[in-house]
């Protein structure tokens, strides 16, 4: 009895203890607010070259990103003109801890001119262990973090990422 209770410890452990230390490390670097969120550096004014008409037909509209919108839709960034003095790289891919693994994604925007950060977006995914993979049928997507709520009470997720030019730039 007492090797069979045992084996079934040893076996949870093996199954399912990263699980369990994921958890406990993906929390501390969450509840860390100097890791995760939005980080604004410096607001930059962008002249009217640096805009362009919103289109009015429906195909092309659709081919908007919209994070290159400002105020509520107002204005929409030429994104070939902003490329030429910014440089965007939205939600890279890092590897915080192989214990889950948690990954680190990062929205970084740089002016070229002096390789200046003007602000980055840090979010957190915990994949919680190879057993909870396999679990779901290999469909886990992860745990989030930050996360963000909206009017309606349903979680947001990158927000801070979609929001960063915004936060950033604003029509001089």
């Amino acid at each position: 009895m007492k090797k069979s209770i045992i084996f079934i410890g040893c076996l949870y452990l093996v199954s399912c203890g990263d699980y369990h230390v994921s958890n406990f490390i993906f929390q501390s670097y969450c509840n860390d607010k100097s890791v995760v969120g939005q980080f604004i550096y410096q607001r930059e004014g962008l002249s009217d070259d640096f805009f362009r008409e919103i289109p009015a037909d429906g195909i092309a509209l659709r081919r908007v990103r919209g994070n290159f919108y400002l105020d509520n839709k107002k204005y929409l960034i030429d994104e070939n003109k902003f490329s030429e003095s910014y440089s965007y790289q939205f939600s890279k891919r890092s590897l915080l801890s192989k214990i889950g693994p948690i990954y680190e994604e990062k929205t970084v925007i740089t002016r070229k001119s002096d390789g200046k950060i003007l602000g980055k977006a840090v979010s957190l995914v915990n994949k919680k262990g190879w057993f909870h993979e396999t679990n779901l049928l290999w469909t886990n997507t992860g745990e989030l973090c930050p996360i963000y709520k909206s009017e309606t009470g349903r979680n947001i997720g990158n927000s801070d990422h979609f929001s960063l030019i915004q936060h950033i730039f604003y029509k001089k």
